[in-house]
């Protein structure tokens, strides 16, 4: 369950928090549910450096909810000031492994066709630097944008047989691989 309550005032904020909780209790005890207070925690969004240390001391059923500098939500982890810096290494570290996939399979004697290693790029490399993008590509700084584009375009040299040195420019490694 994900609740997103936004104000101003943190403390404002934190007081329809803790009602919404209360409501939510309700409905969930009608219902039958649980939820594991334990297992739940509590992230502030906040561009201000001074405000996201705030706990506001949310509670469940008496227990508190632990305060956390990340979570994860659908598969994106965000950071309290959605700097994005723990996703970009997430994704930056999958694409490394999945382009040694690819390496390995464009071995030099045996090695796939164009046609399939591109199948395996748009299989597993491509779905992995774009899943959820809209939520979380235009919060990246050049630099995260730039490590990822590096392994992107890493992975399309080795399905088209492109060496290391060719420049790292989209279009000119995109004109290489569909020729």
């Amino acid at each position: 369950m994900t609740l997103l309550v936004q104000d101003p005032l943190l403390s404002k904020a934190a007081e329809k928090s803790q009602d919404a909780l209360d409501s939510l209790q309700k409905w969930f005890k009608d219902k039958h549910l649980d939820i594991s207070a334990g297992k739940s925690t509590v992230t502030i969004f906040t561009a201000d450096t001074k405000e996201f240390k705030y706990d506001p001391g949310l509670k469940w059923e008496g227990t508190v909810i632990p305060m956390q500098n990340r979570t994860r939500l659908l598969g994106v982890e965000l950071d309290t000031m959605l700097r994005m810096t723990g996703h970009v290494e997430q994704v930056s570290a999958r694409l490394a492994k999945a382009n040694n996939i690819l390496r390995a399979l464009a071995g030099a004697k045996w090695g796939s066709s164009k046609e399939t290693m591109l199948r395996t790029f748009k299989a597993i490399i491509k779905p992995l630097a774009t899943y959820a993008g809209p939520a979380w590509h235009q919060l990246m700084s050049e630099t995260q944008k730039t490590k990822l584009e590096r392994q992107y375009v890493g992975g399309l040299k080795a399905c088209c047989g492109l060496t290391k040195d060719t420049p790292n420019n989209w279009s000119t490694t995109k004109r290489g691989c569909y020729r």
